[in-house]
Parts: structure tokens; C-alpha cells; sequence
């Protein structure tokens, strides 16, 4: 019996503990491994052994499919498992006590896997390291944080490499340049040789550019190379401008299309004009040609097509007369004819002597043989080997603007071979929902944004590479899936919309980034349309959605996304789908930030930063009101603004700055202006009570909105500024606390509790929104039912209503009324409250309502938490303003006088 080290991808372990099973894609790879040996599994990037296993069979044929894509699924062999210890073995920790570990500074040598399977040079351990790592593994059930010290050792790890001769297929050995004449290019681009691919910017060359091409050319002067690709990529390409239909078999001009065109266009002249929109012909002044004082620029000159007509220009006997030579006659070769036309014209005409003209004759047609015949252009050509990723970063160093070629271009390249346009499919998304227009006018590429969100759903990446090859996970049996394909863009494009509101929402399950200025990480936009895409049919989605939320607050308070950020993504994906299924496998980052937590620094200075912006986004979320008008602000206009001025930074003394986003808030810039301006906390709040007439108890009200403690009011009214950053950073970590840390009183134990109880003047049950269950159809008239109890909480101290729930507490589920919505879910449902509400109460009463939505008895319940309003709320209903209150456990309405007498007891100013 002997005991192996073998790696194994994240991708693949969780199979390997699940199937009890291993696997390798070369023929006698493991063949040192047998029947009762031992397997350690060091999980590759996670710098742990994770388990060990017992080799229970002879290697077999294959006989499940792996999830690691860099794995040929028909792999050669199996072996069967039985699980010894599965645990949390840190290489880090046990990296002085392990004996096959020889050297530190090659730590990844031995833990990477070798050509005969097994990791460690292909070697057994010892039963020394064995026990060494069995004892670990029962030990440590749960994966440690681990901080990573000055002094720890950075282990760098190979990636597995399945094929070892990944050399020849990772560098290309170019063939040498084929020179082509003038001639030959030109034949080739009448006979569809050449074909320009989409991606390639338009031809932009003006009339001055093309006679500086044929000027270099007539002096011998090199005009650089064309770069071509022989590719059988389904590839979209058009014609060089002007030229014929292509063939079946054109060569992907990379670089050089704006050469080829201009030698093309004024050899051929064809019926279409330049980028200026004007026809051109073009010359070749022969006195200048043949004058070795005139200036190169005189030697090529060009007219529009109506002038050269007008003039005579495109007559011979006139070009002869002016001395004037067209480039067209180099076209199908007449360019000899003209020549000993133009000698006999010197002769006959000019009176020119035999000696003399043939003199002239000889020495323009040796010139114009040079330029047709003689003068050679490099044609490189890359190999059909070459990926499309590669071409695309050849294309990138080439192009000498440096753009970088888009995901999105080269993808409507490709796809259109397929007959689906992306641009189209993309101006329409941008169409159809407005959340995505407006990311669209805030982030460049964000049509990358679906493709990504695409390629997470069905493959699990997002990195270039892998987006680039996105048609082949939708090809079947060589076919183009068109119809999926097009299912799964509308479903991202309709998910990455609901993930936008999800980031703008400010209800209980939203993220608070009102404006697009704040949210925290724009990359995050794909994983969550494709996350929620996932869990569309999930009975368990809103506890899926739960655990995304966990997820989301964990990330933007680390540093994860602010820089490489594509492994990162993929990586959380595949956590986050693992933590669905299995309620303990929580993802590492989650894990991380739980840990830390309390070590977590909120005192960023840096509008940018990723803390800075959460900070903001709890601000909105929590309903923050404004100072002076304690209405929710209009946050097109909203804008953060210093609580204590900064232009009495120096009067605190403090090691805190002034700019810290802890001293910041957000305001309307009116606030800001007229009450705020330079003074001090304890003069303007003063202002406020005083001018508005006010008990100090309101305005303290408004400022726990923006997460200001009462302790924190107490430091402003004593322009205490050290005291109140303390006071304000402890409100906003227990605020975040209590997103990322795991709560023992989950929202399903409330809404249990709840059911259990009768209704009364907190309390109120509905069956539904819009669905009458008598007549067993839509209803629209008990929609304003809803809005007439929420409105009665709002004007009663607040409450909790709870819509899918009978009158005896018994949960029947809102399937009725999301089959009414064109968004069948929770989100068409809450997107029509908030339109309830805009309708019946008015836009800000939304921010006194939080929405969650809880599984019970596999269906769905909306618990509708209503706040008491900060102002009387009133009903609009045929032109005419309503007033309700909460009574008992009825909903009841006040006429004036009574509603009069109601308000006074209650809002006092």
C-alpha cells in the first residue's frame, strides 16, 4: 500500500467527494496507483489538502462527465473511492513537518500533477507525512481564515497541464512574407480574395492619404505589410469598399485594409465614393514624374469624377495634351496601350522626333512596369492554428490607435454567420429596458456586461478567452442552437435589468445604490443577472436570494473586484451555486469577511473606493431623509456632502479627516446651501429646530435615516467631531453586521410568529393583491384595498402586512397574483406595489415600506413592513384626497374635521 499526493481542480473535487471516483485523460497515467493505495487531494488554488481516499477497484472506462471544462470528457480511465477523512489540511501551517517537502523555495513542484498522474515527481510519501496529514484533517472540520503575513510563504502553483504539448500549440511559427506585387493584390481583390471582417473599422482614408500611398509607391518607398488570417472561423466579413462579392475561400485582412482599398479604388474606380462622400479619379502628373527637382507630393494628384469629366480629364487626347497619366489604365492592363498611344500622340501631335518620343515612351513604361509588376508588398499570412483570442490581441498591437478589440465586436463577427446580429439584439435590449440604456450611458462596453452574464449561466466564465468560444456551448452535433441562444440573451438581458433595480432598490432585500455613481462594483452586474437567472424556477429562490444578498455585502466590503477580476467572479459563481444546494458549503469570500469582520476599516477618504460607496449605499437604504424638508430627496440631484465643514477641518484637531466618508451624508444641495454652508453641527441643527419649529426628538428622528445614532446627535449638538466619527462608524458596522454576519433570528422565524398571532392594529392579513379567490379572476378593485391599508399603517404608527395569507393566518401563496404580471416572480410583484403606492399614496410613501418575500409551505409570502410616516399620508381616489387610519383591526376613514383633530395629535411642527 502506498500513499499519493494528486491534485485536483476546485472544479473537479466537489465530484470527487461526491461520487467517490477519479479520473485521468492519458492511457497509463496512473498506472503506478493501484487497488488499496491511499489519495491525498491537495484542492488546487485553495493551498489545502482536503481528503483522503482509498483506492477500492482497478482503473475502468469512464463513466461520468467532469465538470472541469480543460478535462476531455471521454477520459481514458477511472478508479473507484471509499472516503477515509475529509477535512482542512493547510500546506502553509504543515510545511515544516511534512517530509517530501524538500525545498521551500520550489514548494510547487511537489504539489503539482506529472506526466504519471500523481503529484510530488511522481513519488509516494511517507507513512510519517500520511499520519502527518490525516491527523490534520480530523482535526480541522472547518476551513480557517487565514491572514497572509509579511512572513508567510506564497506558494506559486503550476496549473495541470492535460497536454504536454501545449508548446506547439500555444506559439505559432509564422511562415515568411509573400511578396505581391501591385498587380497581383489587385487581381485578388476582384476575385473576393480579401475579405474585410466587421470588427475592422470602416474605410476612412481621404483623398491627400491615397495620393501619399501611390506617391511612396511611384519613389520606391516601402508602405508597410498586409496582415492576412486563412481561418475557418464562421466568420461575418464584407468586401475591400468598392469591390466584387468575395469567395468562399478570402483571406481575413487584420491590417493593412486601408492600403489595399486605396491601391483598389484608384486602380478601379468603382461607382461608390470615398468616406467624404465625393467619387475621385487620380493621376499621375508625368512632368513631375519624370523631373528629379519637382516635389514627391507633385507626382500623384486627384479631382472628383464630375470635375474630371467636366474638364476632360477622362478623355486621351486631353490627358496626352496635359501630360497627365490615370491610374485606371493600370486596370486589366491598358496601361502598355496608353503608353504607345501616348508616343504616337508625341510625334503626330507635338511634332516630338522618333528618337525623342520612344526615349519617353521607354521611360515611363519602365516606371509604370516597376510600380504594376515589380514593386512588392510583404502579404504575411497566420495560420489557421491560431485562436480567435490570439488573432483579436494581434489585431490590438497591430492597430495603431491601440484600441482594444472588443469581446462584443468580434462575438457580432462571428455570430453573424449564424444569422444573429448582436448589435441589433443589443439595441434592442437597450430598448426594452431602460435599466440597461442607462448602463449604457454610464459603462463602457457594457454590452460585455450580457455577454458575460451569458457565459457565467451556461459555462461558468466570464474571461475573454472563454466568452470568445460562447457559440460552441450552444453547438450540437455541429448545429447552431439559434433558438437557446436567443432564450438565454433575452433571460440575461430581462435579469441584468432586475439586477440594476436590485442595485438601486432600497427595500429590505435591496443594495441601496440609488444612483449608478455608488454601486460599489458595476462587474458585479453579470454575476447576479446570471445568479438569478439560475434560481428562476427554484422553489427555494427567495432563500437562494437571501444567501446572494450575504454574498453581495461580503464582497463589496472586501477588495476583491478592485482590480483582475474575472477568476474572481467565476470562482464566487461557483460557491454561490454550491452553497444552494448545500447549506453548510458557505463561499470562501463570505467566510473571510465574517472572520474579519470586526477588523474591517470604514474610514475611506476616496469617493471611488468600494467601502466609501457601500457607506453610501446603506445611507440610501436605510430611508435617509433630508435634514430640512424630512422627505426622501430626489436623488438625480442628490449629491454627499460634509456634516461637519470641511472648512473647519483645523478647529478639530483630529487624526480623522475631514473628507472621511464616516463625516459625509447624502443631501440635497438646497440642505447643503441654505443651512449647512460653513457652520458648525451645533449652530445649523439649531437653525433647523428653530425655523421649522420643532421638538429636538424630530430632528434626531431624520438623522438616525442617515445611520446617526443617538450618541452621534449628542456629539454634533456639542460639536464633538471625534466623538461623533467614534459614534457614527459604531451605527454603520453593527448596520453591516447585521448583513454579513449570520442572524439567529431569520426574517422566516418572524413571519411564523406572525402567523400566529390575531390580527390587530399591527397586524393585518390579505390573500392576495389582485387575484380575487371567490370569482377565481384578476380583481383590479382590490388593489386598492392593499394601498388603503398601508396607508392606514403609515398613519397609525406602522405594521406589518402580510399579503398570500388567509383570514385565519394560514399561508396560500401568491402564485395567483405573479401569473398576472408579465414578470411571473417577486420582482413583478413588488415592481406593482411601488406602482400602488406612486398611484393611490404618492412617490415618497415608498420609503416608509419594506418588502420581503418568505418561503412557507413551498409557497411565497410578502411581508409588507410599514413604517409610521413622518407626515400625514393621504389617498387619491377620483380627484379627491382620503384620510385612514388603523382602528382595532379595521381600516377606517376620517372625515375632515376628525381628520383635522387626528393630525394635530400626531404631527406637530
Amino acid at each position: 500500500m502506498k500513499n499519493w499526493i494528486w491534485p485536483v481542480t476546485p472544479e473537479n473535487w466537489p465530484t470527487v467527494k461526491e461520487k467517490k471516483v477519479w479520473a485521468v485523460n492519458t492511457k497509463g497515467k496512473g498506472e503506478r496507483v493501484v487497488k488499496g493505495d491511499h489519495i491525498i487531494f491537495y484542492v488546487n488554488k485553495s493551498r489545502y489538502f482536503q481528503g483522503i481516499f482509498e483506492v477500492t477497484s482497478d482503473w475502468h472506462p469512464p463513466t461520468i462527465e467532469w465538470p472541469d471544462q480543460n478535462r476531455p470528457a471521454d477520459s481514458v480511465s477511472e478508479i473507484d473511492l471509499k472516503q477515509i477523512q475529509l477535512g482542512y489540511a493547510s500546506l502553509r501551517k504543515l510545511i515544516d513537518k511534512l517530509e517530501f517537502i524538500e525545498s521551500k523555495k520550489n514548494i510547487g513542484l511537489y504539489i503539482r500533477g506529472t506526466p504519471h498522474g500523481p503529484a510530488n515527481f511522481a513519488k509516494p510519501i511517507s507513512e510519517h507525512d500520511y499520519q502527518v496529514l490525516l491527523e490534520e484533517l480530523k482535526q480541522v472540520q472547518e476551513k480557517p481564515y487565514e491572514d497572509k503575513s509579511q512572513n508567510a510563504i506564497d506558494i506559486e502553483e503550476f496549473i495541470p497541464v492535460y497536454s504536454w504539448n501545449f508548446i506547439k500549440e500555444r506559439i505559432h511559427e509564422l511562415p515568411p512574407p509573400n511578396l505581391k506585387s501591385i498587380d497581383y493584390i489587385i487581381n485578388d481583390i476582384k476575385n473576393g480574395k480579401y475579405a474585410i471582417p466587421i470588427f475592422q473599422r470602416e474605410y476612412t482614408w481621404k483623398r491627400k492619404q491615397i495620393e501619399e500611398l501611390w506617391e511612396s509607391i511611384f519613389q520606391g518607398f516601402f508602405v508597410g505589410s498586409i496582415l492576412t488570417w486563412n481561418s475557418d472561423e464562421p466568420f461575418a466579413t464584407i468586401p475591400v469598399h468598392g469591390a466584387p462579392e468575395l469567395n468562399n475561400a478570402s483571406d481575413i485582412v487584420l491590417d493593412g485594409q486601408q492600403r489595399i482599398t486605396s491601391l483598389f479604388y484608384a486602380v478601379t474606380a468603382p461607382n461608390v465614393p470615398l468616406p467624404d462622400n465625393r467619387s475621385m479619379r487620380f493621376f499621375v502628373d508625368l512632368k513631375a514624374l519624370l523631373d528629379p527637382n519637382a516635389s514627391s507630393s507633385d507626382i500623384v494628384f486627384s479631382e472628383r469624377t464630375d470635375r474630371a469629366e467636366r474638364w476632360g480629364y477622362l478623355d486621351k487626347e486631353k490627358q496626352f495634351a496635359k501630360k497627365i497619366f490615370p491610374i485606371t489604365e493600370f486596370n486589366n492592363r491598358n496601361y502598355t496601350l496608353w503608353i504607345n498611344e501616348f508616343k504616337n500622340y508625341l510625334k503626330e501631335v507635338e511634332d516630338f522626333d522618333d528618337e525623342e518620343s520612344e526615349n519617353y515612351y521607354r521611360q515611363i513604361l519602365s516606371i509604370l512596369d516597376h510600380v504594376w509588376f515589380q514593386y512588392k508588398i510583404p502579404v504575411v499570412q497566420l495560420p489557421k492554428t491560431l485562436s480567435l483570442d490570439s488573432v483579436a490581441e494581434v489585431f490590438e498591437k497591430i492597430n495603431s490607435k491601440g484600441t482594444r478589440l472588443g469581446v462584443f465586436d468580434l462575438l457580432n463577427a462571428r455570430f453573424n454567420k449564424y444569422d444573429v446580429n448582436l448589435r441589433i439584439l443589443w439595441d434592442r435590449a437597450k430598448s426594452d429596458y431602460d435599466n440597461i440604456e442607462k448602463m449604457y450611458n454610464v459603462i463602457e462596453d457594457a454590452e460585455k456586461y450580457i455577454l458575460q452574464g451569458m457565459g457565467l449561466f451556461k459555462k461558468g466564465y466570464t474571461r475573454r478567452k472563454e466568452l470568445l468560444s460562447l457559440d460552441s456551448a450552444y453547438t450540437e452535433l455541429k448545429q447552431f442552437q439559434k433558438d437557446e441562444f436567443l432564450k438565454d440573451w433575452l433571460k440575461i438581458c430581462e435579469y441584468t435589468s432586475k439586477a440594476i433595480s436590485r442595485l438601486e432598490s432600497q427595500r429590505e432585500s435591496g443594495f441601496g445604490a440609488v444612483k449608478f455613481s455608488i454601486i460599489p462594483y458595476t462587474i458585479i452586474i453579470p454575476i447576479l443577472s446570471a445568479l438569478m437567472y439560475k434560481i428562476e424556477k427554484r422553489d427555494d429562490r427567495p432563500k437562494c436570494m437571501n444567501k446572494i444578498q450575504n454574498w453581495y455585502w461580503s464582497a463589496v466590503t472586501s477588495d476583491s473586484y478592485s482590480g483582475s477580476t474575472d477568476s474572481k467572479i467565476e470562482k464566487d459563481y461557483r460557491e454561490i451555486l454550491q452553497w444552494f444546494h448545500d447549506d453548510n458549503d458557505i463561499p470562501e469570500i463570505v467566510l473571510e469577511q465574517r472572520q474579519k469582520f470586526d477588523s474591517l476599516n470604514f474610514d475611506s477618504t476616496r469617493p471611488n473606493d468600494s467601502v466609501y460607496r457601500t457607506i453610501m449605499c446603506l445611507i440610501s437604504k436605510s430611508g435617509a431623509s433630508d435634514f430640512v424638508t424630512d422627505e426622501p430627496p430626489e436623488y438625480s440631484t442628490l449629491d454627499d456632502h460634509h456634516i461637519f465643514p470641511k472648512s473647519k477641518e483645523k478647529d478639530y484637531h483630529s487624526e480623522t479627516s475631514i473628507h472621511s466618508i464616516l463625516n459625509r451624508t447624502l443631501l440635497s444641495s438646497d440642505t447643503n446651501r441654505n443651512y449647512i454652508r460653513d457652520k458648525k453641527p451645533m449652530k445649523y441643527l439649531q437653525d433647523i429646530i428653530d425655523g421649522q419649529s420643532i421638538d429636538e426628538s424630530v430632528l434626531r428622528r431624520r438623522l438616525k435615516t442617515h445611520l446617526i445614532s443617538d450618541i452621534a446627535f449628542d456629539c454634533l449638538l456639542r460639536d464633538d467631531f471625534d466623538g461623533f466619527i467614534q459614534a457614527r462608524k459604531e451605527t454603520i458596522r453593527e448596520t453591516l453586521r447585521k448583513l454579513i454576519m449570520p442572524i439567529e433570528s431569520t426574517t422566516e422565524n418572524v413571519i411564523e410568529n406572525l402567523l400566529h398571532k390575531k390580527e390587530s392594529h399591527r397586524l393585518e392579513y390579505k390573500s392576495s393583491m389582485r387575484w380575487d379567490i371567490k370569482q377565481n379572476q384578476q380583481n383590479s378593485a382590490l388593489e386598492e384595498v392593499i394601498a388603503k391599508e398601508i396607508c392606514c399603517f403609515m398613519n397609525s404608527g406602522g405594521g406589518d402586512l402580510l399579503i398570500g395569507v388567509d383570514d385565519d393566518g394560514n399561508p396560500i401563496g401568491l402564485e395567483n397574483d405573479y401569473s398576472t404580471f408579465r414578470d411571473k416572480s417577486s420582482d413583478g410583484f413588488a415592481q406593482h406595489i411601488t406602482n400602488l403606492i406612486n398611484k393611490y399614496l404618492d412617490r415618497n410613501a415608498n420609503a416608509y415600506v419594506e418588502l420581503n418575500f418568505i418561503p412557507i409551505n413551498n409557497s411565497e409570502v410578502c411581508h409588507c413592513k410599514i413604517k409610521s410616516a413622518p407626515r400625514p399620508i393621504y389617498l387619491s381616489k377620483n380627484n379627491e384626497k382620503l384620510f385612514f387610519i388603523r382602528a382595532n383591526n379595521t381600516c377606517q376613514p376620517l372625515n375632515m374635521e376628525e381628520a383635522h383633530n387626528y393630525i394635530s395629535e400626531h404631527w406637530s411642527r
